[in-house]
């Protein structure tokens, strides 16, 4: 991959795949739409639901942005996370250690954990703190296999034009099928026909405000 890192408009840093045109974050903010969307939408909804150790499935690593939100919240909250992340085609290191990432905190151990989090192996697991234990998987979302519970799932895949082929009805039927009553999927993907497919399935669908220059995001619970 030939990737690019670029400057959003709240600071905080994103890569363009110069090969595809595609953005990894929202560059009118990086870190704000990965806070609202994955954090407050996701994660802290059930954190407040399941009151319980949380189990965190991730689609899509990429840089480790919001694996690694969720290990500050994770430490923040005093909340044991175990946060299973996949990607098929991962960031390399050295871009990964171009970032700002680290930078989201003053506290030195936690400025660690960002390095912990890109550096731990791919198909392993590791406790990288406390509260936050991170099993990294090199596979697709279509073979993977939900041997644990998930409480949330970050859908950051790119856009639904982009990669149209991790937006397929089987992957959220199968989902579905997994998760428990109470859990939900969050993505900044709001398109109407991924909204239909949701609901097809039997998710119930909310539309949430939107990070800057966006208008709305996803969240699917399953009920």
């Amino acid at each position: 991959m030939n990737l690019e890192v670029i400057r959003t408009a709240d600071g905080s840093f994103t890569l363009l795949n110069s090969d595809t045109g595609c953005y990894y974050h929202s560059i009118h903010g990086a870190l704000s739409e990965g806070q609202l969307v994955f954090i407050d939408y996701g994660l802290k909804h059930a954190i407040e639901k399941f009151n319980s150790p949380i189990n965190v499935l991730e689609v899509g690593f990429g840089a480790g942005l919001h694996t690694y939100l969720t290990l500050l919240e994770a430490s923040k909250q005093k909340q044991p996370i175990y946060c299973t992340s996949i990607d098929i085609e991962p960031v390399d290191l050295e871009t990964c250690n171009k970032l700002n990432y680290p930078d989201l905190t003053d506290n030195p151990e936690l400025k660690q954990n960002y390095f912990d989090i890109i550096k731990t192996e791919w198909n392993q697991t590791k406790q990288i703190n406390s509260f936050f234990t991170l099993e990294k998987l090199k596979c697709n979302i279509y073979d993977f296999n939900y041997l644990i519970p998930y409480h949330v799932v970050y859908y950051s895949g790119f856009s639904h034009q982009a990669t149209p082929e991790v937006w397929d009805k089987v992957i959220f039927e199968k989902m579905h099928s997994a998760l428990p009553s109470g859990a939900c999927i969050v993505t900044h993907c709001a398109k109407g026909v991924y909204k239909r497919l949701l609901k097809e399935i039997g998710f119930k669908v909310e539309r949430l405000a939107g990070p800057p220059r966006k208008n709305e995001v996803t969240r699917a619970i399953k009920i």
